[in-house]
């Protein structure tokens, strides 16, 4: 399950590093005003990226954190 999640991730930078990639080569064609509108958007998609990769850590951590708590619980009744 954790090796998923860690391609998943892994997965998620590389497209965001694709899409810097893209925005880069876009922004050296482009005047100013398209330029600013290229970096609002840059903006956007990083700030939704990072989103996502926080909900999938929470989730991870959250499904750990229960497990672990399964397992002292199970010890406690021994």
């Amino acid at each position: 399950m954790n090796e998923r999640i860690t391609i998943s991730i892994s997965m998620m930078m590389m497209m965001m590093m694709m899409m810097m990639m893209m925005m880069m080569m876009m922004m050296m064609v482009m005047k100013k005003k398209e330029k600013m509108m290229m970096v609002m958007v840059m903006m956007m998609m990083m700030m939704m990226m990072m989103m996502m990769i926080v909900m999938i850590v929470m989730i991870v951590m959250k499904r750990i954190m229960m497990r672990r708590r399964r397992r002292r619980r199970k010890i406690m009744m021994i």
